[in-house]
């Protein structure tokens, strides 16, 4: 991790140093990730979550809320007609939402990507927005990194998803939606 990511005072809005996630967890995490089923029940999701070491919060038809280890929401199952579309991980700790804290979650996606490269290859290279997100495409499954203003994400994907996701992106940009 560089020193901005790994943490130096600056980027937290209390002036300690946000949290991420280890090197080691973080390939586990992402080979656990890709190694999953395609198709996977939102009604499975507790027990996939407990897998991983993350508890459930709470339960609704099209979601799952979970604390994945950096507190209430940083996890989350999303579903359509019960099955599960998404998986989203927070990776980080929020970071402050001022310059200081923009600049260590920007060196913290930057690490992240090193480290996925190293453990899973290259990221695609077609990926839209290349400055905030990473995607590492399977056959079925897309694992997604993505970086927010304040945060470091994971996301397993079904391309189906994704892909409709990415056409809502671009009708949007068109002012389409």
């Amino acid at each position: 991790m560089s020193d901005e990511a790994a943490g130096n005072g600056r980027g937290h809005a209390d002036g300690a140093s946000p949290h991420v996630l280890p090197a080691a967890d973080l390939v586990d995490l992402a080979v656990r990730l890709r190694a999953l089923e395609p198709v996977l029940r939102l009604a499975d999701a507790p027990a996939v979550a407990q897998t991983f070491g993350w508890r459930t919060l709470a339960s609704k038809p099209r979601w799952v809320l979970l604390d994945a280890g950096f507190g209430p929401g940083s996890g989350k199952f999303h579903a359509e007609d019960g099955t599960v579309v998404r998986i989203e991980v927070r990776l980080t700790d929020f970071a402050a939402d001022d310059p200081e804290g923009h600049a260590w979650v920007a060196a913290a996606f930057d690490d992240t990507v090193e480290v996925l490269t190293g453990a899973i290859g290259t990221p695609d290279p077609s990926t839209p927005g290349v400055s905030e997100q990473a995607r590492w495409i399977g056959p079925e499954t897309t694992l997604v990194l993505r970086r927010s203003p304040v945060s470091v994400l994971l996301s397993w994907v079904t391309n189906t998803r994704l892909a409709a996701d990415d056409r809502n992106i671009e009708l949007e940009d068109q002012g389409s939606l």
